[in-house]
């Protein structure tokens, strides 16, 4: 549509008989959400969504499929501090879900999906909480790790498929138009895996993944995939992340620093890594979907590289999104390329972040001075298989009293042992052990 227009202005002005021309276009109410964590969110002004949202604000009818650990949404186990179920500001978001990992359901119990969730497409200007960069769109929970945050690539492959109607033979229609991949694993891509983002890709659909969190030179898988928008993470100052991949497969960076968005527990917490980066690219992605820009997913992905800052590149070819200029008649034209197809590789296991200290939720003593039943709970750490709970002794030392995969645990605690700890204590993340949390309950 945006060619068709600039071919009608050319035509328009080599006629001598007009003396001017120009495109007569939609004026539109400038304003600011009213989200009340919007101020606290760095990112989205970073990448300059306000001045975008008075452009282009998506549709609930392009969704985002987040394949991830599972998100927080109406249909989960358990209530939020308002007492519904799901995250107030995701769980009118969510349309559908479904799980391909051996986890009893959807729900997310790894605290990473339904923070990838909201910086893609959190409720915006609803009056609470944070804002989504994909301002209207909607969420599809599609669950390919597992509740440590881990998983095969059979299930990951296996949400590629179902999201993009390919789950059946012929492809049917898609389940979403954009696949959010905050996740992955060393080594090149897997041909299985290719074949199933190639399918989507077909299906018109607009895939970005994570570049990964170990600073090395080029990007994880999927992300290295073709057909795949490899995503960094800059920081407020538009430099690279210390942990972000950079380099080969990465193509554009977006803000994975100290990023506010939903938690599995109905509040909200800052994370780090290009887990966080790469749903601002899948919002974006969103916001183009309903713009005279988008004749295809090609073209969207064009648009974004193309209308990338690139004085900040952050370690990726074509710099830091900015929304604005993804949705404004304006931008720079480099010839974009997607990462090319690489050699395939065996399957590997999908990398979590890095270990991080376990939260305390709650905790309780029966009887503090005198010794009685000690009680408490804590969110789980992506990546974490086990944890180990420890009481600090009269002489300082610390003695074990339990190794669990639980996230919780109850015991008899000692009028003079008031201090405990927990930690991971083995799993898929690093460093193993992981920091303690001590606190007296």
């Amino acid at each position: 549509m945006q060619a068709n227009i600039e071919k009608a202005l050319n035509a328009y002005k080599s006629n001598p008989n007009v003396e001017y021309v120009t495109v007569d276009r939609i004026a539109r109410a400038i304003f600011t959400p009213n989200d009340p964590y919007l101020s606290q969110q760095w990112g989205l002004a970073k990448v300059n969504a306000p001045s975008a949202w008075d452009i282009a604000i998506s549709s609930s009818q392009t969704r985002i499929a987040i394949l991830d650990c599972g998100v927080y949404d109406s249909a989960s186990t358990y209530r939020s501090p308002d007492g519904n179920f799901g995250h107030p500001d995701i769980r009118d978001k969510v349309i559908s879900r479904i799980n391909f990992t051996t986890a009893s359901d959807a729900d997310d119990f790894c605290n990473h999906g339904t923070h990838v969730a909201g910086i893609a497409a959190a409720s915006t200007n609803n009056g609470i909480g944070v804002a989504g960069l994909g301002y209207n769109a909607s969420i599809v929970n599609v669950k390919v790790l597992g509740d440590n945050g881990s998983g095969t690539f059979g299930w990951v492959i296996n949400g590629i498929l179902w999201a993009s109607g390919c789950d059946t033979d012929p492809c049917g229609e898609k389940r979403a138009e954009i696949i959010n991949m905050s996740l992955g694993a060393t080594g090149s891509c897997d041909l299985l895996l290719q074949e199933a983002i190639d399918k989507a890709w077909q299906q018109g659909m607009v895939i970005v993944a994570a570049a990964g969190n170990s600073g090395a030179n080029g990007a994880i898988t999927p992300a290295n995939c073709n057909n795949v928008i490899g995503v960094a993470a800059s920081d407020q100052n538009d430099n690279k992340a210390s942990f972000s991949n950079y380099g080969s497969g990465v193509d554009v960076a977006a803000p994975g620093v100290s990023i506010l968005s939903t938690n599995y527990v109905g509040g909200y917490s800052s994370f780090n890594g290009t887990s966080m980066a790469s749903p601002f690219v899948a919002g974006l992605a969103a916001l183009i979907w309903n713009t005279s820009y988008n004749s295809g997913n090609s073209s969207i992905v064009n648009r974004i590289f193309q209308t990338a800052n690139a004085n900040a590149l952050a370690g990726s070819t074509f710099g830091r999104i900015d929304a604005y200029n993804s949705v404004a008649v304006n931008g720079s034209t480099p010839t974009p390329t997607l990462t090319p197809t690489p050699t395939p590789s065996p399957s590997p296991t999908p990398t979590p972040l890095s270990c991080s200290a376990p939260t305390i939720i709650s905790h309780s003593d029966t009887n503090p001075t005198r010794g009685g039943t000690v009680s408490f709970s804590w969110n789980p750490v992506l990546g974490a298989s086990n944890y180990r709970v420890q009481r600090q002794n009269s002489s300082g030392s610390w003695s074990t009293r339990k190794t669990t995969s639980s996230t919780s645990f109850t015991g008899s605690d000692a009028s003079n042992d008031p201090n405990w700890r927990v930690f991971v204590y083995s799993g898929s993340c690093t460093p193993i052990p992981g920091p303690a949390t001590t606190f007296d309950p």
